[in-house]
């Protein structure tokens, strides 16, 4: 998706955050917002009250003690970021935030070296957004530069891989999901009907699976329509699946 930072938010418009599919990056029960560009927003109908949609609002919580981390890449001649998000762990990290930032960015760069990255795509490192008590989340942000070179053709960048979290709670507030830039997909290697060969498909699986068991993730989860039963707390990440086909996202080509 394209980093929430850098969209604009037209005036006619008023933007909430709503409820799409619960659990996933592109609605994660507005969990692990990453896939409209606003960070999990979309505008309502110029002129319409939010009252009128008030059973649909909703608001990703962020507690005191954890963050949104957003992996960024950008891409030659797109002047959009593209970002991947999950929740993760601040709390008795050393170095604090910052320190969590920072060991994100080495272990996504450990997974998933520069080879496995289209050329003309470059990681550029972890921005994470620290819940408090209290206010709006603190921004903290680990920079990075670390080009891909891979030397083949990748897909376009509407394109994806989606990788699915999986947690010990159950229905979709257990679930989420988090979507790859195409630079990791290879032209050869994905098939007409968008089927994912299996052994390049096992290696970004071994990627995920060390990039979990370094950093830890967790679903973020969101207040629910008044009412409605309080949240429950941020939820541990126990698997990560790559999936066997790709995926597409239409704001990351237009």
């Amino acid at each position: 998706m394209k980093d929430p930072g850098r969209s604009a938010q037209p005036n006619s418009f008023r933007w909430v955050a709503l409820q799409t599919m619960a659990g996933s990056d592109w609605g994660r029960g507005l969990g692990d917002q990453s896939s409209f560009p606003t960070g999990g927003r979309r505008p309502l109908i110029p002129g319409i009250s939010p009252n009128v949609c008030n059973a649909r609002v909703m608001s990703l919580i962020i507690p005191p003690g954890f963050a949104q981390a957003a992996l960024r890449w950008s891409l030659v001649d797109d002047p959009e970021i593209m970002i991947s998000t999950f929740g993760c762990e601040t709390s008795g990290f050393a170095g604090g935030a910052l320190g969590k930032a920072n060991q994100i960015t080495d272990a996504w760069a450990a997974a998933f070296t520069p080879p496995s990255l289209g050329t003309g795509y470059t990681f550029i490192g972890t921005r994470l957004s620290v819940g408090q008590d209290g206010g709006p989340p603190a921004i903290v942000e680990d920079a990075a530069s670390i080009p891909g070179t891979s030397g083949t053709t990748s897909l376009p960048q509407n394109c994806a891989v989606l990788v699915k979290k999986l947690s010990g709670l159950g229905g979709r507030r257990g679930r989420g999901r988090m979507f790859l830039p195409g630079g990791y997909l290879q032209e050869g290697l994905v098939a007409n009907n968008g089927m994912i060969n299996a052994a390049f498909r096992g290696d970004m699986q071994n990627g995920m699976n060390q990039f979990l068991a370094a950093v830890g993730m967790f679903i973020l989860h969101s207040t629910g329509p008044a009412g409605s039963p309080a949240p429950p707390a941020p939820t541990a990440v126990t698997q990560v699946v790559v999936d066997t086909r790709i995926a597409t996202q239409r704001r990351r080509l237009r």
